[in-house]
């Protein structure tokens, strides 16, 4: 039995089933979210329930009426009509990429969607979700490094601009008002009118600012939006400092996925379409789309890589084309994975490292402005005073 969370609307058969996708295909879940429910998942069907039941036991824990809860009762509810989980996932684009659809489905394919125990050996492998939550958990811990490493020198900025709105708004109109009564106001040097400018700017059209700031976040946004965002997945491997840590980034989470993907039973060019159908980045989402015709003309997966992308050139060519020439390609790109984003790791730490005193000195810099600038003026004021 499911919960009958979502209703569409009294209409036709057909336009109701387009309706419920169109809107279930806009849902997102909060960080985290989607990591929290392959684990669940997991962990419910190594308790022996089947994926209906388990599905079920997770919608008894949700809140309602939320994404998740919404989610979990529509994929309750095709399963009971007979579908598969993978195919009933692909309803939410924004929520499972089609790499994340296809592990599913080839674990289900393949009976091992948790940890089996090998009949010949004894061993007990991972199964298809164990190894999609190891996967988001080592692209999640990445990316969120990096977003740490940004916060600072935002933080710093926004302090910064608070500090110098305060002294433009509170400390310098004060301050001009005495030099105004003492008729020291013509004494002002060039620091002094800047000052003195900028406080009058504040004090008289302080209630524009809310509106320009506002319009400067759209106009950003809309940029990144049109521009933006495709410049960066260009110039990201060619800008100092950023190319190195998104070059492994990139590197990282592609050996892990090509890692996963092929130990679901996936071939390298089923690999190469779902890595085109779900990179962030577009550009090298097109490269992938290059290597597939380039394996489809009999050229090995580490070629075709190599001729698509000059990130797969040198050192990631080797690691490929060694892994490729010993039938391991597997356990090899898991193994570069984990360097990868333990070097990735090492390098963001030592970024914040650097860019703490960096922006410590820039605000160094612009209070000590400030301050010299202000005591400029009072200096030159008082020395003039008779």
């Amino acid at each position: 039995m499911s919960a009958t969370l979502y209703t569409a609307p009294q209409k036709t058969e057909t336009n109701v089933k387009s309706f419920v996708l169109t809107e279930l295909a806009k849902l997102k879940l909060k960080r985290g979210q989607m990591l929290n429910c392959t684990i669940q998942l997991r962990d419910q069907l190594e308790a022996g329930k089947s994926s209906v039941m388990a599905l079920i036991e997770m919608l008894k824990n949700a809140e309602p009426g939320s994404a998740l809860a919404v989610m979990l009762d529509f994929l309750v509810t095709e399963l009971e009509k007979g579908k598969r989980l993978n195919e009933a996932m692909k309803a939410f684009p924004k929520i499972f990429s089609p790499s994340y659809c296809a592990l599913i489905g080839a674990g289900e394919k393949a009976g091992k969607l948790t940890k089996k125990k090998d009949k010949l050996t004894g061993e007990v492998k991972p199964g298809t979700l164990d190894l999609i939550i190891v996967h988001v958990k080592r692209v999640d811990s990445a990316r969120q490094k990096i977003m740490l490493a940004l916060l600072y020198p935002a933080l710093i900025l926004i302090a910064l601009i608070g500090a110098i709105g305060a002294f433009s708004f509170f400390v310098l109109p004060a301050l001009k008002e005495v030099f105004t009564a003492l008729n020291l106001d013509k004494n002002f040097g060039f620091m002094g009118i800047v000052l003195f400018g900028m406080s009058d700017v504040v004090q008289n059209y302080y209630y524009t600012f809310p509106f320009i700031l506002a319009g400067l976040g759209v106009g950003v946004w809309q940029f990144w939006k049109v521009f933006g965002a495709d410049l960066w997945d260009v110039y990201q491997f060619k800008t100092p400092v950023a190319k190195g840590i998104c070059t492994k980034l990139i590197l990282a989470e592609t050996y892990s996925l090509i890692s996963t993907l092929i130990s679901a039973s996936l071939t390298t060019y089923d690999c190469l379409e779902l890595l085109q159908q779900s990179t962030r980045n577009k550009y090298v989402a097109r490269t992938f789309e290059v290597a597939i015709e380039y394996i489809s003309k009999g050229k090995t997966f580490a070629e075709s890589l190599k001729m698509s992308h000059f990130i797969f050139d040198g050192e990631a060519y080797q690691t490929i084309h060694s892994a490729e020439s010993s039938g391991k390609l597997e356990d090899a790109l898991a193994d570069a994975s984990s360097r990868l984003y333990e070097q990735l790791d090492n390098e963001i730490d030592a970024l914040i490292k650097m860019i703490e005193p960096a922006c410590l000195a820039v605000a160094g810099v612009v209070v000590g402005y400030l301050l010299i600038s202000y005591y400029g003026t009072v200096s030159a004021a008082l020395a003039n005073f008779r």
